[in-house]
């Protein structure tokens, strides 16, 4: 045997023996050997993911790729599933099954009357539901006003040079910003960086956690008054922020909230007055409504308080807009 033989002998044998992935003949047959990294993923050198989703390897189903329901699974036993037609497939195809109690994907191909199906993914399905935390920032030109006093406060304001102080200004100077009496208040103490302003719950059900998808908004919490101050009105305490009407969408990549495509909710504010004595007739509480909206480009509006009020008979209005500047999960 010539030198040059001998080594291309040798150097096949090191090649089969490093990479562990070499066809045995026989009889005219191949048969070809698995990854030992599909066999054993926590194998050193081997690149591992979660222990929910470790899979086995590719399996063959010999049916002449007739219709066929063809199954894979993970290391912790979990079986995804996926009844395919029958017909001879040139290409691979990319299957997600969204069935609970698992999602799977892999990649199924029909090769000379044989069904090949290569796991990528088998997972548990996301159940119930998802928190997110919604940060805004409003505009500077913002307002929050106090009929009552025919006065109001603006965010990019400053009372007196104030760094702090953002009102009051009278109303009835308007367009003109004019200084009202006294000694000025924060309203908007954090000016407009509303950080966790707003608690949103998602619905996950009938979703994968695969790629992008939608989800129902189904609830919405959070206090206003932390960022807008009832306590500088006349009735010098906070007011109570009541969500409903809720209805929107999100958008999720791989599971995770990456925006909001719409939202739509009443916002109620309500003060206790059952103690308050400055006014006849107040009754036990008192309270003011309207709309809460979140656009798919981003920008938010809260408007809510008396229609076409009047310095001196109304008391409150809420103004308020900006943009979406934070979407987080706790």
């Amino acid at each position: 045997m010539k030198r040059n033989q001998i080594f291309a002998i040798l150097y096949s044998m090191f090649i089969c023996t490093f990479l562990a992935s070499c066809e045995k003949e026989s009889g005219g047959t191949s048969e070809t050997t698995k990854d030992p990294c599909l066999e054993n993923p926590s194998a050193e050198g081997c690149q591992t993911t979660s222990d929910n989703n470790d899979l086995d390897g590719t399996e063959k189903t010999d049916t002449g790729c007739a219709e066929a329901t063809l199954s894979w699974q993970n290391e912790t036993g979990l079986i995804c599933e996926h009844t395919v037609a029958t017909g001879a497939h040139a290409d691979t195809l990319s299957l997600i099954d969204k069935e609970p109690p698992y999602v799977g994907q892999a990649n199924i191909s029909c090769e000379s009357g044989t069904w090949v199906v290569s796991p990528v993914s088998c997972l548990d399905a996301p159940q119930g539901t998802q928190n997110v935390s919604l940060s805004l920032t409003a505009n500077g030109t913002s307002r929050f006003f106090e009929y009552f006093s025919d006065a109001f406060a603006q965010i990019d304001q400053s009372f007196n040079g104030s760094d702090v102080l953002d009102g009051f200004f009278q109303i009835s100077q308007l367009p003109a910003i004019q200084q009202g009496p006294g000694t000025g208040a924060d309203v908007f103490p954090m000016e407009g960086d509303w950080k966790d302003v707003f608690d949103l719950s998602i619905d996950l059900t009938g979703t994968s956690g695969i790629g992008e998808e939608t989800a129902s908004v189904i609830g919405l919490v959070g206090d206003l008054d932390v960022f807008v101050q009832g306590s500088s009105t006349v009735l010098a305490s906070p007011y109570t922020t009541t969500l409903s009407e809720i209805a929107g969408e999100v958008k999720l990549l791989d599971g995770v909230v990456v925006g909001i495509m719409n939202l739509n909710a009443t916002a109620t504010f309500t003060w206790d007055t059952s103690g308050f004595n400055g006014f006849n007739g107040l009754g036990d509480t008192l309270s003011f409504s309207g709309p809460f909206v979140v656009e798919e480009n981003g920008g938010f509006s809260i408007n809510v308080g008396d229609e076409n009020p009047v310095i001196g008979g109304n008391f409150v209005t809420w103004e308020l807009a900006g943009r979406v500047n934070g979407l987080t999960q706790p």
